[in-house]
């Protein structure tokens, strides 16, 4: 099966990117399979946009195909570069978009003395890495159910989507650590990797809160389900 289940489970939950991914995928396919195997392939490619499409991820009509094998290659290809390019402008929009409510919040903390959570540049760049991580690790998970996984994945990306140096509160970080503490914390038994980058994104933010509210450094804070020990500390 070339568009198989793990496939289908590790597509972001944002369709521009899912987009984005499928056609890296297809891509990959028509590159490396023999031509004969492609008719197949780009079949199979198809029913799944269709159930995509089905859902509401996307709103491009999928076409029907010929029954030709080089026609129908070039049907979904062309679909796919068609549904890559949108992705593109609309990844690069809200780029611009983002960028711009990251000037807007700076400006504002600059003109006002406002309460706020700082991150170093070095904190930061580990966040990114940290939520890298666990977008990758979250859908592989056998011991999380489906639509816990796509809450927590859910709350991942807003929490992404806001980050910056400067933030005027941390809400979307704490939704995500909390509920993330609850469901993967008891659940994830043989998940050590998971819950590290999850502490450790808690240790951050952590820090964050503690700077802010100048409290001790060695303040206790930790994820639901943590008995006794704060986050660890970075080494």
């Amino acid at each position: 099966m070339y568009f198989d289940e793990e496939f289908v489970k590790s597509l972001p939950d944002d369709w521009n990117h899912a987009a984005l991914k499928i056609k890296e995928k297809l891509y990959l396919y028509l590159k490396t399979v023999h031509p004969n195997e492609q008719h197949a392939a780009v079949q199979q490619l198809r029913i799944l946009l269709k159930v995509l499409e089905k859902r509401g991820k996307h709103s491009f009509e999928v076409p029907d195909l010929s029954g030709q094998p080089s026609t129908d290659v070039n049907i979904i290809k062309q679909l796919v570069d068609d549904m890559a390019r949108q992705a593109e402008k609309q990844i690069q929009k809200q780029a611009k978009e983002a960028e711009l409510k990251y000037y807007e919040n700076a400006f504002e903390m600059s003109l006002e003395s406002a309460f706020h959570f700082e991150f170093s540049e070095g904190n930061l760049k580990r966040i990114g890495v940290l939520i890298k991580e666990l977008r990758d690790l979250i859908p592989k998970s056998e011991e999380i159910e489906e639509n816990h996984k796509t809450r927590l994945l859910a709350k991942l990306e807003k929490f992404q989507s806001e980050l910056s140096k400067k933030m005027p509160d941390l809400d979307r970080a704490l939704g995500f650590l909390i509920e993330a503490g609850l469901v993967i914390g008891p659940r994830e038994k043989n998940a050590a990797q998971m819950y590290d980058a999850l502490c450790e994104l808690g240790s951050i933010t952590g820090c964050a809160f503690t700077k802010a509210y100048e409290l001790p450094s060695d303040f206790p804070i930790r994820l639901p389900g943590q008995s006794g020990d704060e986050f660890p500390k970075k080494k």
